[in-house]
């Protein structure tokens, strides 16, 4: 089987030669295929909005976090900064459920549905437990 370019396709009219090239009608046709070309690239720029989107969203609210507790550290007693320590580590959990659920559910079939839960826990419960266990 025959591979073509990406770009040149074969013409079904004769008139043109094998790719279109010559007579009359071809600046029509140039721009169908400009056309064509405009609607992939956005096809495909929205698919990687659709998984970049998410990350980049979960990687500012993680640097946001961060930067406010560390200006907040100085302020706050003990007790206080203990109780913003956990919800400052319940929030960074669930964005980062957020980009694991987005990066798995595009990963795997919904018919695999069971196999996506099993991974969504596996990777929740060693991101929820590691800053546990980091101070021991």
């Amino acid at each position: 089987e025959q591979q073509w370019p990406l770009l040149l396709r074969p013409n079904s009219d004769s008139n043109h030669g094998r790719f279109g090239g010559g007579g009359g009608g071809g600046e029509r046709k140039n721009e169908v295929v400009v056309v064509g070309i405009a609607r992939e690239t956005w096809e495909e720029v929205t698919k990687v909005w659709e998984i970049a989107a998410p990350s980049i969203f979960c990687r500012l609210a993680m640097f946001s976090l961060t930067i406010i507790t560390q200006s907040l550290a100085g302020h706050l007693s003990d007790l206080d900064l203990a109780a913003f320590s956990i919800v400052a580590t319940l929030l960074i959990s669930i964005s980062f459920g957020f980009l694991v659920g987005t990066l798995l559910s595009l990963s795997l079939p919904l018919s695999q549905f069971s196999a996506l839960l099993v991974l969504g826990m596996k990777y929740s419960l060693s991101y929820d437990i590691s800053p546990i266990l980091s101070p021991l």
